[in-house]
């Protein structure tokens, strides 16, 4: 799967997601769909993360997430930069801190 087309299932899916649910509903949905290319397209996914983090937008701490959960190691510099600018004031509120953070030590960890 390409990374366009991985960014319009993924999107696709939080937009066809039931407004009832919650969005950390959403999220682990979309989480758990991610895990379907983790492996089989881990570069396009990585690829498709990327882009979530550099908008600095409403799907960048989904991607953040992504990653953490599925040890995608190649965006750790993405994400330290992302956690700089939040500590910054530059991109989020500095509440934003307390899920990157962790998500960061995650991809760290074995």
């Amino acid at each position: 799967m390409t990374k366009q087309k991985i960014l319009a299932w993924l999107e696709s899916e939080v937009q066809g997601y039931p407004e009832r649910a919650t969005g950390n509903e959403c999220e682990d949905h979309v989480v758990r769909l991610a895990g379907r290319v983790a492996e089989s397209d881990r570069s396009e996914l990585v690829e498709a993360m990327r882009e979530w983090i550099e908008q600095r937008g409403r799907r960048t701490l989904l991607a953040v997430r992504i990653a953490a959960e599925h040890k995608l190691r190649e965006l750790k510099p993405d994400i330290q930069r992302l956690l700089e600018d939040v500590r910054a004031n530059k991109v989020f509120s500095p509440y934003y801190e307390e899920f990157i953070a962790p998500a960061l030590k995650r991809i760290e960890a074995n």
